[in-house]
């Protein structure tokens, strides 16, 4: 299975504006050309997630700095979305598994609080970025039915966000279910 790192961009602040940054990776010719594109999975890039050492491929550095005793709290959404993609992207699917449910019931208690609507949006994202990568992780441990399932729901949490429509579009090209 071929999977692709993007980055989402998160900001200095505790929810700022998001970007998905896809052009980065590759463009819109590469995947018209590509018989086999990669399925997605997104990354925060943020101040202290290291994101973007997950994107250049140091998933274990990144992993060991995630995990640390001395994690603040505050990071802990990105910190398991990111989580999630290293842990995918090393095989270990387990911990995989958790970090991607812990990011999504993370964002869901948050998105329950949530009475701004402009914060709600903005997790809405997260939301949709947690599904996504937890719809990769279920094509790589062969539960194509719930992959299915998680990029529809991220897609309904956020239009805005490519990798589950694309994520989606590859599992129904591979008609594997």
């Amino acid at each position: 299975m071929n999977m692709q790192v993007h980055e989402t961009a998160a900001g200095p602040g505790r929810f700022r504006s998001i970007l998905i940054v896809a052009a980065c990776l590759m463009s819109g010719a590469v995947w018209a050309h590509d018989t086999n594109p990669p399925l997605e999975m997104s990354v925060v890039i943020d101040q202290a997630s290291f994101g973007r050492t997950i994107k250049n491929g140091a998933y274990d550095a990144a992993i060991e700095k995630l995990t640390s005793p001395n994690r603040p709290v505050r990071y802990r959404i990105f910190d398991e979305i990111n989580l999630c993609v290293a842990y995918t992207k090393t095989k270990r699917l387990e911990q995989a598994r958790l970090t991607c449910d812990s990011a999504l019931e993370l964002v869901r208690a948050k998105l329950a609080k949530a009475v701004d609507s402009v914060d709600q949006a903005k997790l809405a994202r997260f939301e949709a970025l947690a599904l996504s990568n937890r719809g990769v992780l279920r094509i790589a441990t062969g539960e194509y039915d719930a992959a299915q399932r998680d990029f529809q729901s991220a897609l309904a949490a956020s239009k805005s966000i490519s990798a589950p429509r694309n994520n989606l579009a590859y599992l129904s090209a591979r008609n594997v279910n």
